[in-house]
């Protein structure tokens, strides 16, 4: 398609040059200089330099992304101490000396960053109001209200722990056309706004595309060894009982295929809050090299496999698949429907947590060339407290070998 229009340009401009730069003949044509070309032309050539798009991106979880909200701690499991059955971990208030807290398997405590709202707060009750219907809805307000005005009196001191999307990284793209002159700059930033980001500058340095998380089309990639920190934060011993509210706000989830091998009755151990954003599961088919390194700077696009996904049923009752399916995976939706088939209580779930738009989709990933996800800056705010905990465990390490030495 790129090419057909070059080609269409450059017919366009070799008529533009027979008709502005002929001269008598017997002399020498003069060259088309690219200012006097029609803006149309100018314009259009600046946006072929541009991709057409740029696709949804997999961001892969990395520990350290659960935080803190109004509070001057931070919640993070980077990196855990153990002695035998618990863990020695780093904490700090502010700007208190730090503290060591035990508890098995307790994620770090590292400093916050600020007061964070999320870009599209998740109201647990609008949800679930737009599904339900008038009357349920109508009948229950009077309760609510007043269960509401005390839970928010008894509650005022509950933390809310987040899950902070926009550290996941950026998606960049280098745009040099963009330094070109102010034309194509506009160019360049309309593309920008099209695919929902900007152009950064910084100095001398070249113009770059930049795309913060986008919740409706950007998933979070969850590894196979990761599943349980992720999918479950509620159940990180230590917390659990500290923070009444857990907020993913992530919609979109993407699961390599061996996880479901285990089936999806783990859905319903959930927090209810932590349910109320998901709107689409992808479950990813042969999961590239190089998705869960741990610089993170590769950037991987998804797509659907097929248009058609797993949604719920009203009048079956279950959880179907609607659409076509791809040409030779059948072992694939095989597995997919039989973990399906695992969970029993899908007609609950749905309509009292995610919604009737949830829906279970296979896709496939690919490495984008030419852009790169940008994050590994923020990791640098990381470093005092990771570095506590490093000597932390050295001098752990080294009581433990005077210890055994003493009774040798």
């Amino acid at each position: 398609m790129r090419r057909d229009r070059l080609s269409i340009l450059l017919r366009k401009v070799r008529k533009f040059g027979r008709r502005t730069g002929a001269t008598q003949s017997g002399t020498k044509q003069r060259p088309i200089q690219f200012s006097e070309l029609p803006a149309e032309l100018r314009q259009q050539i600046w946006a072929d330099t541009l991709p057409d798009t740029i696709g949804p991106t997999l961001c892969c979880y990395r520990r350290g992304f659960w935080r803190l909200r109004d509070g001057s701690m931070v919640v993070g499991d980077e990196e855990s101490v153990d002695t035998d059955d618990t863990s020695v971990v780093a904490t700090s208030t502010g700007g208190s000396s730090p503290s060591v807290v035990r508890g098995r398997r307790s994620p770090d405590i590292i400093p916050s960053e600020g007061d964070w709202t999320p870009r599209h707060p998740t109201d647990i009750n609008e949800i679930l109001s737009s599904d339900s219907d008038e009357s349920s809805s109508s009948a229950g307000s009077t309760g609510s209200s007043t269960s509401s005005d005390s839970s928010d009196s008894s509650n005022q001191d509950t933390v809310i722990a987040d899950f902070r999307y926009d550290i996941l990284g950026e998606t960049c793209f280098e745009c040099p056309a963009a330094l070109v002159n102010d034309e194509a700059h506009e160019v360049a930033a309309r593309w920008a706004e099209r695919q929902g980001g900007h152009i950064r500058q910084n100095g001398n340095k070249p113009a770059v595309f930049v795309r913060p998380f986008n919740l409706e089309r950007d998933a979070v990639y969850i590894p196979l060894g990761k599943a349980h920190d992720a999918i479950l934060p509620s159940a990180l011993p230590g917390h659990s009982n500290d923070y009444h509210s857990w907020r993913f706000h992530v919609q979109n989830v993407a699961i390599p295929l061996p996880v479901l091998f285990w089936g999806l009755s783990r859905l319903d151990d959930l927090d209810f809050t932590y349910r109320s954003s998901l709107r689409k599961i992808f479950v990813l088919l042969d999961p590239p090299p190089g998705l869960d390194a741990k610089d993170g700077q590769q950037r991987f696009e998804y797509r659907s496999l097929a248009e058609g996904s797993y949604a719920w049923d009203p009048e079956l009752k279950e959880m179907s698949y609607h659409g076509e399916k791809a040409s030779g995976f059948d072992a694939n939706y095989k597995i997919i429907e039989d973990a399906i088939a695992s969970f029993d209580d899908w007609e609950f779930w749905i309509q009292n947590h995610v919604g009737s738009g949830f829906e279970i989709r296979p896709i496939v990933a690919t490495k984008a060339e030419g852009s790169y996800t940008y994050w590994q800056s923020r990791r640098h705010r990381w470093a005092p407290r990771l570095n506590l905990i490093r000597q932390i465990r050295f001098r752990r390490d080294r009581f433990i070998a005077m210890g055994l030495m003493a009774e040798s």
